[in-house]
């Protein structure tokens, strides 16, 4: 299947925001019947660290409720992990044919649940929770391309019981917990902070 320009155009732009040494590879589901573009790029301050970010998730609706109606806000995905994690981008390409095949939605505070147990069952990361990609506010704003605007999601794996504080606290408490405790985004098989 041809990339469109506008994904070539989105591959771009976060690799010279993110990272270097940029490599795109797709990635299929179990079919074999539906395939997303992965970029890969090395952490440019720490070389053990991998960037990845889907190329062409914004092309399937993402209709979240605003203002009492349901609009579509195209997004792409980011996730980070250190190089050891072989599966990282695997778990990526996962949680983007939830979108793409299953039609679920993301905005900030979305949770995918045992995504990741589905590649490291003996961590207790678990599940992915959507944020905002604080990593890079300085350099992914929106994106205006000629077809869409593009949002930018990041995954930071969390554990059951840390799912369970978002729960019943909320987001941003628990967003709030991570940051405070110093968590290690990088490491699947950090320890729970609950």
């Amino acid at each position: 299947m041809e990339v469109s320009q506008d994904n070539i155009k989105i591959a771009q732009f976060v690799a010279k925001a993110i990272g270097f040494k940029p490599q795109v590879y797709p990635y299929w589901d179990n079919d074999k019947t539906l395939s997303i573009d992965i970029l890969d790029v090395e952490d440019p301050i720490n070389k053990l660290v991998k960037f990845y970010c889907t190329i062409g998730v914004s092309d399937s609706p993402n209709l979240i409720n605003l203002k009492e109606e349901k609009q579509n806000i195209p997004v792409e995905i980011l996730f980070s992990a250190y190089s050891k994690f072989k599966k990282a981008p695997n778990i990526l390409a996962s949680s983007s044919f939830y979108l793409m095949k299953n039609r679920w939605y993301i905005q900030p505070g979305t949770v995918f649940k045992d995504i990741v147990n589905d590649y490291y069952p003996t961590s207790e990361m678990k599940h992915l929770l959507f944020t905002r990609p604080f990593l890079w506010y300085d350099k992914l704003s929106e994106l205006q391309l000629e077809t869409k605007k593009i949002n930018w999601l990041f995954m930071i794996p969390v554990s059951q019981k840390e799912l369970e504080y978002k729960l019943n606290k909320n987001t941003e408490k628990l967003e709030n917990l991570l940051q405070e405790k110093e968590i290690d985004i990088f490491d699947l098989e950090r320890r729970s902070v609950l």
